[in-house]
């Protein structure tokens, strides 16, 4: 599967109307929610109570002029109260931070205890996507929410909607929680 094309303009990707599984998804998250890597913040049209974050200013001016509440910040450095959000999205957008570690921790902070978080890794089909920094199998990304301290209630293995029978090692959807009392457990 080709990957984002270099001289195609970057909206292309994060100004996407339909987003693959989001759909199937989007309700395990209530209240207020903080979608890291937004994009232009079309995950706003599900919430109520929304806010995204960005590093690319043109992402920012689009959706600001749509009306959603978008600000510039580094997920690995959020610039937001401990304890001030119920749910957070990343979606298609762990695989470009430079540390997952350090944005999963960031996004654990700013998560009320029991919050829950959703995130959708690509598949090994991307893994040499020139834009991708991290692409992660299942057993990989498992690895790194214990590490994280988030407990996984489920993880929902993707393949392609008008392919079915096209199975893309990794690609996944990740629901989490904040679980206060978790304490990850290890095979020695």
């Amino acid at each position: 599967m080709a990957c984002i094309d270099p001289s195609m303009p970057i909206m292309n990707y994060s100004d996407r109307r339909e987003v693959l599984f989001f759909k199937d998804h989007y309700l395990y998250l209530t209240g207020k929610v903080l979608d890291i890597g937004c994009g232009t913040g079309n995950a706003a049209d599900f919430y109520n109570d929304y806010t995204g974050i960005t590093l690319n200013r043109q992402e920012i001016d689009t959706g600001v002029t749509r009306g959603r509440n978008i600000k510039y910040m580094d997920a690995e450095n959020l610039s937001l109260d401990t304890s001030t959000f119920d749910g957070f999205i990343m979606w298609d957008s762990l695989e470009h931070f430079l540390s997952p570690y350090r944005a999963l921790c960031e996004a654990r902070r700013v998560l009320k205890p029991n919050g829950r978080g959703l995130i959708f890794m690509p598949g090994q089909n991307w893994v040499n996507c020139h834009e991708h920094l991290h692409v992660m199998t299942v057993p990989q990304m498992e690895q790194l929410l214990k590490r994280t301290f988030f407990r996984i209630a489920s993880v929902y293995e993707k393949t392609y909607p008008n392919d079915p029978d096209k199975f893309c090692e990794g690609m996944a959807v990740y629901e989490i929680i904040n679980d206060i009392e978790y304490i990850p457990m290890y095979e020695t």
